[in-house]
Parts: C-alpha cells; structure tokens; sequence
C-alpha cells in the first residue's frame, strides 16, 4: 500500500535527490529549501512499506528504498508543481495522481489554483487530472533569441531566470501539441512547455 505524507525539513537533501533522478531538476538545495520554507505542504513522499529497490535506479539511492514517489511547489497563486515523480518501476500504479491530489489539497492553503509546466510526455497526465493549457513556456538561448521574436509569437510575457537562458510566455487560440511546437520553432526555443491550470 502506497501513502502520501508532508515531508520533513531534514528530508530536503533525498527529496532533490530523488527529483534529479526521476523529474531531471537542475534545482539548487539553497532553491529547494527557499521553496519548502514558502509553502512546506506542498512537499510531499509517497511511501511503499513493502517496496523493492529500483532495479532501473542508482545503486546504493540516498533515499530510503520505501519512497517511491515526490512532489515539491514553489509560491505564488498559482502555487507551482515545482517537480513531481514516481520511481520508474512504480508507474502506471496511481502514485502520480495521489501525489497530485495531496497537492492540490494542501496547495489550496497558499493559493486558489496549482499550475504545472508539462512536456510531451506527462500533458496527458495533467489534461485527465483536469488541468487545463493556459499559455506556452519558451525556454530560448540568448543567443538563439531572433530580434524580431515579439512579432513571432503571441507574447504574454517574458522574463531572464539566469544569463544566457530567456523565458517567454506565448498566448494561443485553441490548443494542441502542434501549436507548442510551432512557438517553439518560431523563436529557436531549446524547450516548450504548456503551462497548465486549475483551480483549488
């Protein structure tokens, strides 16, 4: 049996851990910490008392071999899934999506709506949560960025998270993957997401 708990301070360090494996989060611990100090409810384990380690997984984890899934969120309304995953040997079980419930509740503490960045890969996962696609996340190399980018893409916004790396904010009409990926080709993006909405 899998459950979802709030996780402790002292679990930070297995829990970005456990993200870089599984989610692929280039996140800092000084960010994870910043983080979890803004909205800790948001930080969430799931736990299998009777689970195996991961034969796909490193070899000797620094997390207990009991957790088979994370989430973390960032502030603001909405509040942000930061990162979320499931061991690979654990998916298709449900452990997301209880992962995604727990949030949603304890998010509702710090905001009226959870938003996620989704890839290819997991929009499905947040279309059947009821997620619905608000704008595109254009992730662009400075020096990729065309001069002429504000009349390529319907821009909402735009903002420089590091050196070297701008993120912009596309708006559309009606959505679908092909959309995403012709923002992406319009700017020379490195990376389109969807950011997805719903209320709590």
């Amino acid at each position: 049996m899998v459950t979802v708990r709030a996780a402790e301070r002292e679990e930070l360090d297995e829990l970005l851990a456990f993200e870089r494996e599984y989610v692929g989060t280039d996140a800092t611990i000084d960010d994870y910490v910043g983080r979890y100090a803004a909205v800790p409810e948001t930080f969430l384990v799931a736990e299998a008392m009777d689970a195996e380690p991961d034969p796909a997984g490193p070899p000797d984890p620094p997390w207990d071999r009991s957790v088979v899934g994370v989430a973390s969120g960032a502030p603001g309304d909405p509040v942000e899934v930061a990162g979320i995953g499931v061991r690979a040997d654990r998916r298709g079980e449900g452990i997301g999506r209880r992962l995604l419930a727990v949030f949603e509740d304890h998010a509702a503490t710090y905001g009226s709506a959870v938003s996620a960045a989704a890839a290819d890969n997991v929009e499905g996962f947040y279309l059947s949560a009821g997620y619905t696609p608000q704008k595109v996340l254009l992730q662009v190399p400075e020096e990729s960025l065309p001069r002429d980018y504000e009349r390529r893409v319907p821009l909402l916004g735009e903002r420089s998270p590091k050196p070297g790396r701008r993120f912009l904010y596309a708006d559309f009409d009606e959505y679908d993957p092909q959309v995403r990926e012709g923002l992406r080709r319009a700017v020379n993006a490195a990376e389109a997401n969807t950011i997805f909405e719903k209320p709590v």
